[in-house]
């Protein structure tokens, strides 16, 4: 199931499918050259959609009858039902300047307008979430899909969408986390895991657990091991060593104090094991909507 765009221009347009063609190849590779479609996925935040240029109706003589002042571009635009709000967020954004740059006209299948028409970024992602939200409530079940409020997991997109740009802004000498949604094996409720290895100059987020992971001399060997804490833990632990950062509640620590703390960061110990406690989750399984309990 999913959620479908049309792309139109005004006749007086000089715009050709060139144009586009050019631009969707600047902003998402494709496959090879002849390639029909342009598929995007963002290895920060786990969001993917795609455009395609179909070729024309050979058996519609007259494409254009009942919309005399456009031409349809025969691009399109695919976007999944069944996904957490932030994948709505991040493909409109995307559409929203597609339609600025090129002055586009949009035919929305699942609106009520007849003709193509302006669209706002706001008003495409409120009626895909109309469908969407139907979609992921009567297959809940069904796909044994798991459950995370949609104000947390936006929060959580939020931080990784600006995780490149955070990390340029801090430069080499810090690492920038990803943070990543688990849920766990007892219950199949969703939590959010970042990473933190040997103590290094790093960001902080505001995650539900952190893997740690350490390396360090011991008998004349090295020891190399990771662990999981949950996120109250490993602010206690190192209270003081972290300083407030981002208004998202991430915070940082920086090389100076990383240098002072192997000692504090290799001693902690943990009961958890990632292995048994938790296991990653698919996107088409992350929910944020489902039937009332």
């Amino acid at each position: 199931m999913s959620f479908d765009l049309f792309f139109y221009k005004k006749k007086k347009s000089l715009l050709t499918k060139e144009d586009i063609t050019v631009y969707l190849d600047e902003q998402i590779s494709r496959e090879h050259e002849k390639a029909s479609e342009w598929f995007y996925e963002n290895p920060d935040t786990g969001v993917y959609f795609y455009f395609e240029l179909s070729k024309p109706d050979l058996f519609n003589e007259n494409p254009e009858e009942s919309l005399p002042d456009f031409e349809d571009l025969h691009f399109s635009f695919n976007l999944n039902f069944m996904r957490p709000d932030f994948f709505g967020m991040e493909a409109f954004k995307f559409v929203q300047e597609l339609i600025t740059v090129f002055d586009l006209y949009i035919l929305n299948p699942q609106g009520n307008a007849e003709v193509p028409i302006k669209e706002s970024e706001t008003s495409l992602f409120q009626s895909w979430l109309n469908g969407n939200k139907w979609a992921s409530i009567d297959y809940f079940k069904e796909i044994k899909a798991s459950y995370i409020h949609p104000g947390k997991s936006s929060k959580v997109w939020q931080y990784n969408y600006n995780k490149n740009k955070l990390q340029k802004e801090l430069g080499d000498v810090y690492f920038v986390p990803t943070i990543f949604f688990l849920r766990k094996k007892e219950n199949n409720e969703v939590i959010t895991l970042s990473t933190w290895f040997q103590h290094i100059p790093t960001v902080i987020p505001p995650a539900d657990f952190f893997l740690l992971g350490k390396e360090y001399k011991h008998w004349f060997k090295t020891v190399k091991e990771s662990i999981l804490v949950d996120y109250d833990t490993l602010i206690k632990t190192f209270d003081g060593d972290f300083e407030d950062y981002t208004p998202d509640g991430s915070k940082i620590i920086h090389p100076e104090i990383a240098e002072k703390i192997g000692n504090k960061f290799n001693r902690l110990r943990s009961s958890l094991h990632l292995e048994s406690f938790a296991e990653s989750i698919p996107m088409e399984n992350l929910f944020n909507y489902r039937p009332e309990i």
